[in-house]
């Protein structure tokens, strides 16, 4: 028990060392908050006109993925985003896909920037991918 009320040496090295642990704690928990699960931010919607993709209430048309590891990261997260949505539209009869992406903030680092979700969509779709309704 003495041993543990000694003073310490170093003039409060660990109290630098605590901070330092904290700092990267506090960083840990922030970018944390930037990761998304992927099969709950993606959402496909089948559509046949225009009409359908406003028509929310066309529930059978619409579906969440099981897996997307194959289009993000193997632990199908995507970083960068917080509370984001990525809704795919296809066309049932031309096999075009519309994309759109909604989030409430967007991680701000050059180090560890935001996954870059048109660029792996566009991998997986092809040129038949449209961010643009009007064109769609």
């Amino acid at each position: 028990a003495a041993a543990a009320a000694a003073p310490k040496k170093g003039g409060g090295g660990s109290s630098k060392a605590d901070a330092a642990a904290a700092t990267a704690a506090a960083a840990a928990a922030a970018a944390a908050s930037f990761v998304c699960e992927a099969n709950d931010a993606v959402v496909f919607r089948l559509v046949r006109t225009a009409a359908d993709l406003d028509d929310a209430s066309d529930a059978a048309e619409q579906f969440e993925p099981e897996f997307t590891h194959q289009i993000f990261r193997d632990d199908e997260t995507i970083f960068g985003y917080k509370d984001l949505e990525i809704t795919v539209y296809m066309q049932a009869h031309l096999f075009k896909t519309l994309v759109e992406v909604k989030y409430s903030d967007k991680v701000k680092s050059a180090l560890n920037p935001a996954d870059d979700i048109m660029d792996a969509l566009t991998k997986h779709f092809g040129d038949d991918l449209f961010t643009d309704r009007g064109k769609f």
